[in-house]
């Protein structure tokens, strides 16, 4: 349960907003969280060991993603795909693309983490392996985890709290799947008006209520998920779920 801020301190405000390494592209933090790592007081030993090489070790990170993986990606394997939209070339652009976003953006975020960390601020962490993911419920508790919280928390959980107290469904799984789907168009708007973002928000809407309802609708599901090798199909769909989304996202089937 959230808890409402009793008291606004202006010039620890104005640092959390205008806190340049995370001002541009995130991850997004949280003001309580922020204000009390400033307030921390550490030593100079435990400064050494708990941010100042752990944020260098973030820095370099991010620099080998974005500037390295990512660079080759776009420069021997994007750019190259032709631009006729056959089967192959999709696909190709599908796998190339999705690889190349997670380099580019989760190197970007272990940067921001990384200055943050030099500054003395513990920034969360926005990216945990989501290629792994088993199913799309996963995937967004590892992928821009730090916005997927914020949506969460200020759409998606007061939606249903809401919808319950109001009794505007009959089941609360209902209204967690109506919440689903406005949360995730909401995120698609949030990236632009442009239609295939809208898309891409609906699209993971979908995902998501269709993943809900096969987890517990389906008896065979119920019975091998933790199995060792329907845990790796699943892995093998839910990134290929993922990467669709996208090739949505990224306007190139426009």
């Amino acid at each position: 349960m959230m808890e409402l801020i009793k008291e606004v301190k202006i010039s620890k405000m104005l640092y959390f907003m205008l806190f340049f390494p995370t001002l541009s592209s995130g991850p997004i933090d949280r003001s309580r969280r922020f204000e009390q790592d400033l307030e921390k007081q550490i030593s100079r030993k435990e400064y050494i060991e708990e941010y100042l090489l752990p944020g260098i070790k973030n820095i370099v990170m991010g620099v080998g993603y974005k500037f390295v993986i990512a660079f080759l990606i776009n420069t021997y394997w994007v750019s190259r795909i032709p631009k006729d939209m056959s089967f192959i070339n999709i696909l190709s652009y599908m796998y190339a693309y999705s690889l190349y976003l997670f380099f580019d953006f989760a190197g970007y975020s272990l940067f921001a983490i990384g200055t943050g960390y030099i500054f003395g601020i513990q920034v969360p962490i926005n990216f945990d392996k989501p290629f792994i993911s088993k199913d799309m419920k996963e995937f967004w508790t590892r992928w821009h985890i730090s916005l997927s919280r914020w949506f969460g928390d200020y759409i998606f959980s007061r939606f249903v709290m809401s919808s319950m107290r109001k009794k505007r469904f009959k089941k609360r799984t209902t209204a967690a799947h109506v919440a689903q789907m406005i949360t995730m168009i909401t995120m698609g708007f949030w990236h632009g008006l442009t239609w295939y973002y809208v898309a891409y928000g609906v699209y993971q809407g979908l995902a998501l209520v269709l993943t809900d309802i096969y987890q517990r609708k389906s008896k065979f599901y119920k019975k091998h998920k933790k199995d060792k090798w329907f845990e790796r199909v699943q892995i093998f769909i839910t990134f290929h779920i993922v990467c669709f989304g996208l090739l949505i996202f990224s306007g190139y089937l426009a």
